[in-house]
């Protein structure tokens, strides 16, 4: 009679532990990872801090988990958007628990290879009002863009307006409790849109800034294929590109860059340098950053003002002490 029945495992596939939600924008105005939580958790009833501390468990409990309960709070999930370990950690998690996929494009890992953490993520929030308003204009949820955390970035090129840090100019405050915290709210006084805060905040933009913000732009859509680009490639052809032309010395002065720190640059292959220093190549030697990034040489035009963004560090030798201060020798330290 047994002979009648076959037992066998049917596979089965286990119900995500989030709810499914894909990330809001397009391939140009992604949405980073912080603002995603930000809505995940609201549609579990939760503030993100809870939602972390419920869900997330990353390899070290005791260690990593803590400290992305802190970072979210204290450091405005600076590193859990950007190109560490960490965000990628992170994303990994969502995209397995909430079956999604993509989320590693709302942070910056795919640059890891590229540019260093030096200055690549605010960490203050910065928002276009105006891209607010067409969020709420087209009836989609609003949401912070990844290209707004660049620290390169101060300027919406959509709409040729400086980014604003959300500042409330409502003096009645409503109970925290009744505000969601989701983005384009504020935290403050709960308008819709941040209508609340001081639109020309930032004043006037260039056109060197518009030009930048267009570029990471690009740089944004193009982080999915970044994580294939070869980064010796890249430095390759710029080597040979400069040295068709006027020379690597030309280059380091035209960048702001020490002679010596470019040829390290060049020749290192895991050497990485600022994202600013990676604009500022294609700023002055007027090249397309995200062909550059892959290890192609398009020629893009540049505005008027080509001038770098970074300078060169300037290390006093002997610095005069100021009265009442000691001297770096008398207390034995080394100077430079």
């Amino acid at each position: 009679m047994s002979e009648l029945f076959f037992l066998e495992s049917e596979p089965h596939s286990l119900a995500p532990l989030l709810f499914r939600l894909q990330p809001a924008g397009d391939a140009q105005d992604r949405e980073n990872l912080a603002s995603y939580l930000k809505r995940l958790a609201r549609m579990h009833r939760m503030s993100p801090r809870g939602l972390v501390e419920e869900y997330v468990s990353l390899p070290e409990p005791s260690k990593d988990a803590v400290a992305l309960q802190r970072d979210w709070l204290h450091r405005n999930a600076q590193d859990l958007i950007g190109a560490g370990d960490r965000a990628g950690e992170l994303a990994d998690w969502f995209e397995r628990n909430a079956g999604v996929a993509g989320l590693r494009n709302c942070t910056l890992v795919n640059l890891s290879r590229f540019a260093s953490g030096q200055k690549l993520v605010t960490r203050v929030s910065r928002v276009c009002l105006e891209c607010f308003a067409d969020d709420t204009r087209a009836s989609r949820p609003m949401f912070e863009r990844l290209q707004w955390r660049l620290e390169a970035v101060t300027a919406c090129d959509r709409h040729r307006c400086a980014l604003v840090k959300p500042l409330c100019l409502n003096l009645r405050e409503c109970s925290r409790l009744a505000i969601p915290n989701l983005p384009g709210i504020c935290t403050h006084c709960g308008s819709v849109g941040l209508t609340c805060s001081a639109s020309s905040a930032g004043g006037e933009v260039s056109e060197t800034e518009i030009w930048v913000a267009q570029q990471c732009r690009r740089l944004i859509e193009a982080l999915p294929h970044l994580a294939a680009a070869d980064p010796v490639r890249m430095k390759r052809n710029l080597r040979a590109h400069w040295l068709a032309r006027d020379g690597i010395v030309s280059a380091a002065k035209a960048t702001g860059m020490v002679q010596s720190s470019i040829s390290a640059w060049l020749s290192k292959p895991r050497a990485k340098c600022s994202l600013f220093r990676l604009i500022d190549i294609a700023l002055t030697q007027e090249l397309d950053l995200v062909a550059m990034l892959q290890g192609e040489i398009v020629a893009r035009a540049s505005p008027a003002d080509r001038s770098p963004r970074t300078h060169k560090r300037v290390l006093l030798s002997n610095p005069t002490p100021r009265a009442g201060q000691v001297s770096l020798k008398k207390r034995g330290c080394a100077t430079r």
